[in-house]
C-alpha cells in the first residue's frame, strides 16, 4: 500500500499533469482564436483592398470610356466636317463643269451659225456664179454706208 506521502505525491503529480494539460490546452485554444482572429481581419483587409482595387479599375474604365467617347465625337465632328467640305467641292466642281458645259454649247451655237452663214454665202455665191449675174447691192448697205460715213465726219 502506499503511504500517505505517496498518494499525496501522487495526487500532486496527477494535479500537475492535469493542470499543465489544462493550461497547454488553454494556450492552444486561445492561439487558435487568435488565428481565426487575425484571419478575419487579413480577410476583411484583403476584402478592403480588392474592393478599392475594383473600384480603381472600375474607375479607370469609365475614365478610358469617357476618353473614347470624347475621341469619337471628335473624329465624328471632322468626318462631318470633311464631308460638307467635300460636298462644297463636289458642288463646286459641278458647277464649274454645268458653266464649261454651257460655254461650249454657246460656242457650238456660234459655230453652227457661223457655218450656216458660210454655207448660205456659198449657195448664193454659187447661184450668181450659174447665172452669171453680179450680185445686187442689198438698199440697206446703201444706208447703212451713209451712216457710217456720217458717224466718220462727226
Amino acid at each position: 500500500m502506499e503511504t500517505p506521502q505517496e498518494q499525496i505525491a501522487r495526487k500532486a503529480s496527477v494535479q500537475m499533469a492535469t493542470g499543465l494539460a489544462d493550461m497547454e490546452q488553454n494556450s492552444r485554444v486561445q492561439a487558435a482564436q487568435e488565428d481565426l482572429e487575425w484571419s478575419a481581419a487579413e480577410r476583411t483587409a484583403n476584402q478592403r483592398r480588392a474592393s478599392k482595387m475594383l473600384d480603381a479599375e472600375q474607375q479607370r474604365r469609365i475614365s478610358e470610356l469617357e476618353t473614347s467617347e470624347q475621341k469619337t465625337l471628335k473624329e465624328r465632328s471632322e468626318n462631318q466636317a470633311l464631308a460638307v467640305q467635300q460636298m462644297e467641292d463636289e458642288r463646286t466642281r459641278r458647277s464649274s463643269l454645268t458653266l464649261e458645259a454651257d460655254l461650249a454649247a454657246e460656242l457650238e451655237q456660234q459655230r453652227n451659225r457661223k457655218s450656216s452663214i458660210e454655207l448660205q454665202e456659198a449657195e448664193r455665191k454659187s447661184r450668181i456664179e450659174e447665172d452669171g449675174t453680179k450680185a445686187k447691192p442689198s438698199p440697206l448697205k446703201g444706208c447703212f454706208n451713209a451712216l457710217k460715213s456720217n458717224v466718220k465726219s462727226s
